[in-house]
């Protein structure tokens, strides 16, 4: 079946004690096959994919609360190919590299 792969995992470890909640993510998906082509050697394949995120809290006051994001740590990559004659033949890459997002929530 297109777009499912054999094996996925997500572990998630935590650390949420006083002011402070620490996140650490990871999430694994085996390669698919996105794309079914006409004959076996046009199928579309993706690779597999591992990726690292964070995410930490940190309590000020009742009222406010700090955060930061961290995504894609490990700058995991999206790699599509084709099997041609026993090799890859590139179909797409994609590099994001990590994204940071951080702020404040205040509540009144």
């Amino acid at each position: 079946m297109p777009s499912n792969s054999r094996h996925t995992f997500n572990a998630v470890l935590g650390f949420d004690k006083g002011p402070i909640d620490l996140r650490v993510a990871g999430t694994y998906r085996s390669k698919y096959l996105d794309e079914v082509g006409s004959e076996a050697s046009k199928d579309r394949w993706v690779d597999n994919h591992f990726q690292v995120d964070i995410s930490l809290k940190y309590k000020v006051t009742d009222n406010i609360r700090l955060f930061a994001d961290w995504v894609n740590v490990n700058n995991a990559k999206y790699f599509a190919y084709q099997n041609l004659e026993s090799r890859q033949r590139l179909l797409q890459y994609e590099e994001y590299g990590p994204t940071v997002k951080f702020g404040a929530r205040v509540t009144f």
